[in-house]
């Protein structure tokens, strides 16, 4: 019987993984090492679950990967894993890597100092030697072997429940007042919100409400952006600073009818999918690895370089072609493939 250690990164994903993993696939056979703040994202813990305890809990996680005969990675954010799989090179051809986007992409924000370049060498070692690079974005990979040499074998995931798509998701019919426009999905100035905001500036007097999703990430920044969004479009701009349920989120979602997604980097996909999958309008920086997904798929976004707010779309090719994509019968065979060989 074989083994699977997941080496999770709490977020709000995760314990709906968590969850799907125990229904769909034997108990005994996989295990959880949870890593980050546990009464944020709390989940249902048994005695496959580990819950990441100081020191000694990196003890631990290094004797259940020896142990393991996978160990799925879900993202490289923390840079005490990369250490450990750095002293122990063995473990890396078991490793599967879910590519987040965050975790890929630091090589666009060099810096000029010896802890950045330490731990980007650090990074390249790991990233070079590990096994198995899963996403559903095949240019992730790409970039992957491009910046850090990576060999690993694609294959090919949507990873989380959280990127599976609904049925029957109502197509925007776009007959409201005001145009609601969604900008950014958090408080990382990834996002870049503020050449966003002056992108749109040239509609603050058109019947726009501007939401700005900023529950998460840097609270300093999320005050500058609001500021910002308020100096523009005063009560047109309604910075989100409190967490929403996913359930409510979708909802709030279905009310949206254009999306404006600024990042320079593969990010916000569960936003974007779900947005697209309604018939809503999304627009997306050219030349990024989702825009370049997307177009791959033949599903229509839009070049944030030409903004406008006209909302005479209709999504519903977008809708058909990501439900079946992105469906639970295709997340679940997919993790089959992985966990089950």
């Amino acid at each position: 019987m074989s083994s699977n250690l997941h080496v999770c990164l709490l977020d709000k994903f995760i314990p709906p993984f968590l969850n799907f993993v125990r229904d769909e696939f034997p108990i005994e056979e996989n295990q959880f090492y949870m890593l980050g703040d546990a009464e944020k994202y709390s989940y249902e813990s048994d005695s496959q679950t580990f819950q990441h305890c100081g020191r000694r809990g990196y003890l631990l996680l290094l004797r259940l990967m020896y142990s393991a005969d996978k160990i799925i990675l879900h993202s490289l954010l923390n840079f005490n894993v990369f250490i450990i799989l750095a002293c122990n090179p063995y473990l890396l051809k078991k490793c599967y890597w879910v590519i987040w986007g965050g975790d890929l992409y630091s090589f666009m924000f060099p810096k000029n100092s010896l802890k950045y370049k330490f731990k980007e060498m650090i990074r390249g070692f790991v990233i070079k030697r590990i096994g198995f690079l899963l996403t559903y974005v095949k240019g992730d990979v790409d970039l992957a072997r491009r910046h850090y040499g990576a060999r690993g074998e694609y294959i090919e995931t949507i990873g989380y429940l959280s990127n599976v798509i609904a049925s029957n998701i109502p197509v925007s019919e776009n007959n409201k007042k005001n145009i609601n426009i969604l900008v950014g999905n958090s408080a990382d100035p990834t996002n870049n919100h503020f050449d966003a905001l002056d992108k749109l500036a040239k509609f603050k007097n058109e019947d726009i409400q501007i939401y700005v999703p900023l529950s998460y990430g840097d609270k300093d920044y999320a005050k500058k952006v609001i500021d910002y969004g308020k100096s523009l479009f005063g009560d047109k701009f309604i910075g989100i600073t409190e967490f929403i349920p996913y359930n409510e989120y979708i909802c709030f979602l279905k009310n949206i009818d254009i999306a404006v997604f600024n990042h320079q980097r593969q990010q916000a996909m569960g936003n974007t999918i779900n947005l697209l999958a309604m018939g809503k309008k999304v627009y997306l920086r050219e030349g990024t690895t989702q825009k370049d997904f997307f177009n791959d798929l033949l599903v229509q976004t839009f070049d944030i370089d030409n903004i406008d707010i006209s909302i005479n779309f209709s999504g519903k090719e977008n809708t058909q072609i990501l439900e079946k994509y992105f469906s639970r019968q295709n997340l679940n065979t997919q993790w089959k493939k992985i966990l089950e060989v």
